[in-house]
């Protein structure tokens, strides 16, 4: 009877070995064909829409290390080529979206060069993708940007005490997780902090289409939206997390009456995950404003015009009767004229390949086999084909 016991004991260790090995085989396969896809998404919107009519007004410093200790962190800088040394700025600092696995700082450049020309010193940063970086460095190494903030102020005459800091998507998510940071003394504790920005104080926060409920998340209609949580997580899968890390990881639930001011922009399939900020804000005393109703518009004569909400194939004509200019038509455009190009360039590459006899199948065996035959006429030996 011990022995039995011991061999289902044995049995169900292997068996919990090929699960976790299963899982994650499916992970990194899944977490691949995402990746990729990532990487083509930032090189067109790079070439196109991302970057498009930014500004020209704007001096550029590129790749600039804030952490000694690794080289692959970076930010970048842009502020006016006319501004006037003896002002000092206001620091603004944008964190980039791509669901924690992607995005890069040159992917926003039309953006950030648009703030920076209405007179901010804007940085955008780096803070490394997961699972390489998983929770909670990316919001330690972006506190570690805010540290050299402050050892450079003087150097480009900036005001890094009170800073606005900002992001889409993951981005939004790590803003406020640092809006709760610097407003939540008990949230404060549970990182690792560099002690010249621990205490760092955030003027505004611009929220773009953010998550700040991880778990809840899970339920919302996003893409992929398991795989981003998991890779966030370090990618250990979503029912080994435990409670605590699942609340560490929301920043809704340290939200508090000192949480900085936000700006607040939501789409159809972040508004389950937006909507909790401002209640959560609401419900503790803080005063919301600027919540996105027909009602509050038409008081503050504002005009407002909304698509219906339709089913996915008469959206197009939904937004033609509601006569609204999509944004960026033109480097949509383009976007897609590059994705056909590039699409028709690889299938031309590979029927050429084809019929340069690359992927040609081998003779039978039969045929290698088959011993040459000697000509009566000049002697030779003459293979199958010849003869």
């Amino acid at each position: 009877m011990k022995r039995n016991g011991t061999d289902k004991g044995e049995w169900k260790k292997t068996a919990r070995k090929i699960r976790r090995f299963n899982e994650k085989l499916v992970y990194d396969l899944k977490f691949a064909y995402v990746r990729t896809g990532h990487i083509k998404n930032e090189f067109l919107g790079f070439l196109t829409v991302f970057n498009a009519k930014r500004s020209r007004l704007v001096r550029t410093e590129r790749h600039v290390r804030y952490d000694e200790e690794n080289e692959r962190l970076y930010l970048n800088i842009y502020y006016r080529r006319d501004r006037k040394p003896s002002e000092k700025a206001p620091v603004f600092v944008y964190i980039h979206g791509g669901g924690w696995i992607g995005g890069l700082p040159e992917t926003r450049e039309a953006f950030n060069t648009k703030i920076a020309e209405a007179g901010y010193f804007v940085v955008s940063l780096y803070y490394g993708h997961s699972p390489y970086y998983p929770h909670p460095e990316p919001i330690q190494n972006i506190y570690k940007a805010f540290a050299w903030l402050k050892r450079n102020a003087a150097k480009y005459n900036i005001d890094a005490e009170e800073i606005f800091v900002g992001g889409e998507s993951a981005g939004a998510h790590l803003s406020a997780m640092a809006g709760a940071i610097s407003s939540n003394p008990s949230y404060n504790a549970l990182f690792d902090l560099p002690d010249e920005s621990r205490h760092q104080k955030i003027a505004g926060l611009v929220l773009n289409c953010g998550v700040f409920d991880l778990r809840k998340a899970l339920g919302i209609n996003f893409r992929n939206i398991r795989l981003y949580v998991q890779s966030y997580c370090g990618g250990v899968p979503l029912d080994e997390v435990s409670e605590e890390k699942w609340k560490e990881i929301s920043p809704v639930h340290y939200v508090t009456a000192d949480f900085p001011p936000c700006f607040l922009v939501s789409a159809e399939n972040a508004r389950s995950g937006i909507r909790a900020l401002p209640r959560k804000r609401s419900g503790c005393g803080a005063r919301v404003r600027g919540r996105a109703n027909s009602e509050n518009l038409a008081r503050s004569n504002v005009r407002n015009k909304t698509i219906p909400r339709v089913a996915h194939k008469t959206r197009t004509s939904a937004l033609h009767k509601s006569k609204i200019k999509p944004v960026f038509c033109r480097q949509t455009l383009i976007c897609r004229l590059c994705r056909t190009i590039i699409k028709r360039a690889l299938r031309r590459v590979f029927y050429s390949s084809i019929r340069s006899g690359i992927f040609r199948a081998p003779r039978s065996d039969t045929a290698r086999r088959e011993p040459p035959r000697e000509s009566a006429k000049s002697g030779k030996f003459l293979s199958s084909r010849s003869a």
